[in-house]
């Protein structure tokens, strides 16, 4: 897996409880379960961190269809962290029919392929590389003596590694890729991500470059808007917990970021972000109030724990929020952590019961020559 870092390396340690990044002339702890690695083949062999939150490890030798030679090792080294669940990712390509052994021929599913260069059967090798990759997995677990192989594979969060250093048929020629080429990249993702999600594995996301998701599977709107996004390229743990506010390729939800780190691959796992944060409702209609809190873009259920704030507003497990009857004038705020797959956020809901509430527009923009003559209508509920 590639980086893509052009800033100074900062180096981080990871030992104890808590992370300290320097920002500016603040300093921010990290929870240590928050930082970790990613690993595969060129690792083998190779001297490992302690002490880690979590590990990510490759189960391929660089190529769909191949395993790491030292997936199980691998796997092993991860399964110290903190997070004891190994996490997974996966090499990706769509090297199309010629000189490749590996295309399907003669599948009658999940699609009917019968070896052309098509949407078909590029949604079949996907498909196939996937099942590829958990049965390397549930292999591996299985040498390593887990209990339940399966169980423990397809709990794990999993990964696509989309990249420009993979055979892909969108950058066959060197020039602007055809429709025909992006469409059948696409269909190779989709492929795969069908596979595993149809496995039971509930939490699979993408890594790649906004720069590289282009170039492999053009614009893709809001086609891929429920896989999480693992974004590449930082310098520093400082500069990952920045770019967690940074738009996803997938139009999801940007949920890893990797930097440099000991001359490895650092991982930051950014917190949830939960929405709405707010609403406001009459006296009258409040004893019958609910809102839905939801995580944009993320597929595994979220658990919420509320803290504060009850009895007036209940949040419950599943993030509904609602009242404990008809609630007098006044503002109430309720507040509490989130999590899945052990990644943890923390949210806050304030509801505005009987008052104006100004909602639109909170800003405008005019030049100093119409400043003069500028007006707006402000709105409340």
């Amino acid at each position: 897996m590639a980086q893509f870092v052009t800033s100074l390396v900062v180096l981080v340690s990871l030992a104890g409880s808590a992370t300290t990044v320097a920002a500016g002339a603040s300093s921010i702890a990290v929870p240590a379960a928050s930082v970790g690695y990613d690993i595969s083949f060129p690792q083998c062999g190779g001297n490992l961190p302690t002490g880690i939150g979590f590990g990510v490890v490759g189960v391929n030798d660089g190529r769909p269809l191949t395993v790491n030679p030292c997936l199980s090792t691998e796997i092993q080294w991860a399964a110290s962290g903190l997070g004891t669940t190994p996490q997974f990712y996966v090499n990706t390509a769509n090297p199309g029919p010629s000189n490749n052994p590996a295309w399907p021929t003669t599948q009658t599913f999940p699609q009917v392929c019968t070896g052309a260069d098509s949407v078909a059967c590029s949604y079949d090798f996907g498909w196939n590389a996937g099942s590829g990759s958990l049965t390397a997995v549930i292999a591996a677990e299985t040498k390593l003596g887990a209990t339940s192989p399966g169980t423990v594979a397809i709990s794990a969060p999993w990964w696509l590694d989309v990249e420009t250093g993979n055979s892909w048929q969108s950058l066959y020629t060197g020039a602007a890729p055809t429709a025909a080429q992006l469409v059948n990249d696409q269909a190779m993702i989709q492929g795969e991500l069908d596979f595993l999600t149809g496995r039971g594995i509930h939490t699979v996301g993408i890594y790649s470059t906004s720069y590289q998701w282009g170039e492999i599977a053009g614009t893709t709107g809001k086609t891929f808007a429920a896989y999480d996004a693992w974004l590449p390229g930082y310098a520093s743990l400082a500069d990952a917990q920045a770019a967690c506010s940074y738009p996803a390729f997938t139009g999801g939800r940007t949920a890893m970021i990797q930097y440099s780190s000991n001359a490895l691959d650092g991982d930051y796992v950014c917190p949830l972000l939960a929405a709405p944060n707010a609403a406001s409702v009459t006296v009258a209609s409040s004893a019958t109030f609910t809102d839905q809190l939801a995580v944009a873009g993320e597929q595994a259920p979220v658990a919420f724990v509320q803290s504060t704030g009850s009895p007036a507003l209940v949040v419950s497990a599943t993030g509904l929020v609602s009242t404990s009857g008809q609630l007098a004038r006044g503002t109430y705020t309720a507040t509490g952590t989130m999590s899945t797959n052990g990644i943890t956020g923390a949210f806050s809901f304030t509801l505005s019961v009987g008052e104006l509430v100004q909602v639109a527009p909170t800003t405008n923009t005019t030049s100093v020559t119409s400043s003069a003559t500028f007006t707006d209508q402000l709105s409340v509920t």
